[in-house]
């Protein structure tokens, strides 16, 4: 074990839209830096609209905001999506959720590093309802046997103390019958 390991990562602030403010999520997140010393001087901003903030980011160089920042934000875009398969490979109808961008750790191997649009961590505080959804595409076909992972543009567990997200899909996921996840991590919170 590598004596600098952190449970929880490094974070300076936590920007929450206010339209997930009362989320499952966004509870665990405040909860959590509430009662970890090391969060003791975290900043907590609530915002309007996240599109502004990350526009904000992107057209101007704010350099305090870097991955010791969370950003929990309504995912209102296509959160999954078939895994594209390699070419002349047959496809193995293998789907990615998306709940999140980017990760704490700085692997110089990772594309996540270059990848990212924004330099900040993100997860969709509406993942509950996300769900929802998710669970209504995969019972309306019973005679599929659905996989699905998380880990394409985000380590699936790396904020799983902060966050719950990990739980909250185990335990979505022990109820379906027809549908296997996989959680892809560099954590060793397991």
């Amino acid at each position: 074990l590598n004596q600098s390991y952190q449970p929880f990562p490094e974070l300076k602030h936590v920007v929450i839209d206010t339209s997930v403010r009362n989320s499952n999520i966004t509870e665990n997140v405040l909860n959590t830096v509430k009662n970890i010393n090391s969060y003791k001087n975290i900043q907590i901003i609530e915002i309007e609209d996240y599109r502004d903030f990350l526009n904000k980011i992107q057209h101007n160089t704010h350099e305090e905001f870097t991955k010791t920042t969370l950003l929990i934000y309504p995912e209102k875009g296509k959160y999954m999506h078939a895994c594209p398969g390699s070419d002349g490979v047959v496809c193995c109808r293998y789907f990615v959720l998306d709940l999140g961008m980017n990760c704490p750790y700085d692997c110089h191997y990772c594309y996540l590093q270059t990848y990212a649009k924004y330099p900040i961590l993100t997860v969709a505080g509406n993942a509950a309802e996300l769900l929802a959804d998710l669970e209504h595409r995969i019972t309306s076909y019973p005679d599929i046997h659905w996989r699905i992972g998380t880990g394409e543009y985000a380590d699936s567990l790396a904020l799983e103390n902060l966050t719950g997200m990990g739980e909250l899909l185990i335990t979505f996921f022990s109820r379906i019958k027809n549908a296997t996840l996989e959680l892809k991590t560099k954590s060793i919170e397991i």
